[in-house]
């Protein structure tokens, strides 16, 4: 876990195991939408280690591919704080283990998420190994988490500029068709010129919560497999609709 959070952050969230009801409510209340339990810490830490034991079997070639199903959700944890349910990033753990320890050169990371995973983009901003793609309601700023940061001018500073892509939806009730648009018209084209060049895995981030996987933003699966003939893919599930 230590791979994208803080030494005092992790410490912070192992001594929630001990903290009374009262004392965990008072914490969780420090935190935007975040509801602590005394479990939350070692259920945050198994939730990480799933999607790095699923990223080991594919790397290894036990399996061809995999879905880590998990909870609780990651996309919105940041490096030092809890944000939006999430206590720890499963997915930029599992990209920083898979570069750093599997030796994977560039991760792509799509997110289709009612909420737009901050905590993914801030992570990564200045990193170009890994491309995070985003299409999410924003509303021009209503919808949570209300940030500039999170409409489609972020594109990444420093070495990772252009290595952040936002599609945010401004309209709600958006359906299939647009889905498809998104990703036929912006993320393929993007895909198919960076998995040109070195090894890309990949991690589908669609999850925030309660309500599911919606079948209207599904990827027709052949279409997945036109990035990159050969390579193995890491598909690691978290979504609902917008």
């Amino acid at each position: 876990c230590a791979l994208s959070l803080s030494q005092e952050y992790l410490e912070l969230m192992k001594s929630t195991e001990q903290m009374n009801e009262q004392e965990l409510r008072a914490l969780s209340e420090t935190y935007d939408s975040v509801f602590l339990h005394p479990d939350s810490y070692r259920c945050a830490r198994l939730a990480g280690g799933c999607v790095l034991r699923l990223l080991e079997k594919v790397e290894s070639g036990e399996l061809r591919n995999g879905l880590a199903l998990v909870r609780p959700p990651g996309h919105h944890a940041h490096r030092d704080k809890m944000d939006g349910y999430c206590m720890f990033n499963h997915l930029a753990i599992g990209a920083r283990y898979a570069r750093q320890k599997l030796g994977v050169e560039r991760v792509l990371i799509v997110d289709w998420d009612v909420h737009h995973g901050q905590g993914t983009q801030f992570l990564f901003e200045e990193d170009p190994s890994v491309l995070y793609f985003s299409v999410h309601r924003y509303e021009q700023g209503r919808f949570w988490p209300h940030l500039p940061a999170s409409d489609s001018p972020a594109v990444g500073q420093g070495r990772g500029e252009g290595f952040n892509i936002n599609v945010p939806w401004n309209a709600v009730g958006m359906r299939d068709g647009d889905y498809l648009a998104a990703f036929l018209h912006v993320l393929l084209p993007v895909a198919f010129e960076v998995s040109g060049v070195g090894e890309w895995g990949w991690g589908l981030s669609p999850l925030g919560g309660e309500c599911g996987a919606d079948p209207r933003c599904r990827l027709p699966p052949q279409s997945c497999l036109h990035f990159s003939p050969g390579q193995r893919y890491m598909w690691l599930f978290l979504s609902r609709p917008a």
